[in-house]
C-alpha cells in the first residue's frame, strides 16, 4: 500500500513574471504551510519523502512543514514539478524506491489539479485545488511502478480555510494578518515605483508606511538595518514634504503673488532634487529587507506580546499628556519632536487595535491633536522661511503673508488650547 499526499504551495508575494520562480511566501503563507503541519501531525499521518518542486515558495512550504512536524525526513527537489506537466509528476512517482511507502508532493497549479483529477478518475473542471490545501490518495500497489488511478482512492481532502480552523496553531491570526496587511501595501507601492519609477505622488504614502514600520518594529524585534534605511527614506523625502505643504499654504493666502510664485519654483527644484536621490535608493534590494523581518516576525510563537504593549501604550499616551513641549510655542525642535511622539504612538495604536480588541483607543483624538500640532509646526516654519528670503519679496507683500500666517497659526493654537483643556489632554482608554 502506497500513500500520496498532495499540497499545492501556499500564498505567495507577487513578482514580474520573470521572476515567477524567486516568489517568497508571504507571512499569510508562513502561516497556511505551518497549519498544513500542525494539521498532518493531528492526523497522525506519516511522511516517508518530501518531493517538491524547485521555486522558491514550493521549497519555503517545505521548510515551514518539515520544521512544524516531519524533521528528520528525507526531500527530493524535481524542476519538473515546476515546469513539467501531469505526467512528469506520474513519472517522477513511478520512478520512487518502493522502501518509501508515503510521500509528500508540493506543487503548482494547474498540473497539481490535473494530478489531483487524475487519481480521483474525474474530469478536471469536477475539483478544485486552491493553494495550501491538500489532497491524499491511497494507492492499492506494493510498488511505485505500478501506480495509476485504477488502485487509487481519495482519503483526505481539506482547504485551507478548514485547515486553519481545524489545526489553530497560532491564536493570534489576526496579527499575522494584519502583519501582512502592512506587508502588502509596502509591496505593492515598492513594485509601482520599479514599474513606473519614483513619482512624487508616492512620497505622502510612503512615509506614512514607513513610520508604521518603526512603529513595528519599536514594539517588536529589533532591526537595525531596516530602521536605518527607514530613517534615510524619511530624511530625505521631509524637505520636500514641507516644501508642498508650504505651498499649499501659501496657495491659499497669497495665491498668484510673489512669494507663492517663489514658493512654486522651490518645490519644482526640490522635487526634481528628490527624484535624484530616490533614484539612487530604490536601486537597492528594499523589498527583501521588508520580507525577510516579516518572515523573521511571521514564524514566532507570539511575535507581539499583549501585556508588552499595554504597558508601553499606556506609558507612550502618559508621556504625551505630561509633555511640556506642548506649551512650548516658539520652540520648533521641540514642537516638531512632540508631533512625531504623538504619530508613532497613533500609528502603533491603529497597527495593534486591529487584533488586541481589549485596546479601545480614541484615535479621533490623538489624530486630531498631531494634526493640529502639525499644522501650527508648517505654519511657524513657513513664517521662518519666508523671514530668511526678505530681501526676495516686496515689503507690502511681505508684512501683509506674515500677518495671515500669524493669524492663522494664532487660530489654530486657540483650538489646540481649547481641545486640551476640554479633553484635560487624556486619551480614553478601555481594558
Amino acid at each position: 500500500m502506497k500513500e500520496i499526499i498532495f499540497i499545492r504551495h501556499a500564498t505567495a508575494e507577487e513578482r514580474e513574471p520573470e521572476q515567477d520562480i524567486l516568489r517568497k511566501l508571504t507571512p499569510k503563507g508562513i502561516y497556511e504551510s505551518e497549519n498544513i503541519a500542525s494539521l498532518l501531525s493531528k492526523l497522525n499521518k506519516n511522511v516517508d519523502l518530501i518531493i517538491t518542486s524547485n521555486a522558491y515558495r514550493a521549497l519555503e512550504t517545505a521548510d515551514n512543514i518539515q520544521r512544524m512536524a516531519f524533521h528528520n525526513i528525507e526531500r527530493m527537489v524535481d524542476e519538473k514539478l515546476y515546469s513539467g506537466g501531469k505526467n512528469d509528476y506520474l513519472k517522477t512517482l513511478k520512478k520512487l524506491k518502493d522502501k518509501y511507502n508515503s510521500v509528500m508532493v508540493i506543487g503548482h497549479n494547474p498540473v497539481i489539479r490535473e494530478v489531483a483529477a487524475y487519481f480521483m478518475d474525474v474530469s478536471l473542471y469536477n475539483i478544485c485545488f486552491p493553494k495550501a490545501s491538500v489532497y491524499s490518495f491511497r494507492i492499492d500497489c506494493d510498488s511505485w511502478k505500478a501506480i495509476s488511478n485504477r488502485y487509487s482512492e481519495l482519503t483526505l481532502y481539506i482547504k485551507k480555510d478548514h485547515i486553519e480552523k481545524l489545526s489553530s496553531n497560532r491564536k493570534d491570526k489576526k496579527k499575522i494578518d494584519s502583519l501582512e496587511n502592512q506587508y502588502n501595501k509596502t509591496i505593492t507601492l515598492l513594485n509601482a515605483i520599479k514599474l513606473e519609477g519614483f513619482k512624487t505622488g508616492y512620497t505622502h504614502d510612503l512615509r506614512i508606511i514607513n513610520r508604521k514600520w518603526l512603529s513595528i518594529i519599536d514594539f517588536s524585534k529589533k532591526n537595525d538595518e531596516l530602521n536605518r534605511i527607514i530613517s534615510d527614506f524619511l530624511s530625505k523625502t521631509g524637505k520636500y514634504r514641507d516644501v508642498c505643504v508650504q505651498t499649499k499654504i501659501l496657495k491659499k493666502l497669497n495665491r498668484e503673488q510673489q512669494i507663492y510664485r517663489y514658493w512654486k519654483k522651490r518645490k519644482k527644484k526640490t522635487k526634481t532634487i528628490l527624484t535624484k536621490e530616490m533614484k539612487d535608493y530604490f536601486s537597492r534590494d528594499i523589498k527583501t529587507l521588508f520580507f525577510e523581518y516579516y518572515h523573521e516576525l511571521a514564524s514566532q510563537e507570539d511575535p507581539f506580546q499583549k501585556e508588552v504593549i499595554k504597558r508601553d501604550l499606556f506609558t507612550s499616551i502618559e508621556n504625551l499628556r505630561t509633555s511640556k513641549e506642548l506649551y512650548s510655542e516658539h520652540d520648533l525642535l521641540k514642537l516638531h519632536q512632540f508631533r512625531l511622539k504623538a504619530k508613532a504612538v497613533r500609528y502603533k495604536i491603529e497597527f495593534y487595535n486591529a487584533f488586541f480588541h481589549t485596546f479601545e483607543y480614541k484615535l479621533e483624538d490623538l489624530i486630531y491633536l498631531q494634526k493640529k500640532i502639525g499644522k501650527i509646526r508648517d505654519l511657524q516654519k513657513l513664517v521662518n522661511h519666508i523671514e530668511k528670503k526678505k530681501k526676495r519679496f516686496n515689503e507690502k507683500e511681505f508684512q501683509e503673508t506674515i500677518e495671515k500666517i500669524e493669524t492663522k497659526t494664532a487660530e489654530t493654537w486657540k483650538k489646540l488650547h481649547l481641545f486640551l483643556e476640554k479633553n484635560n489632554f487624556y486619551l480614553q482608554t478601555g481594558g
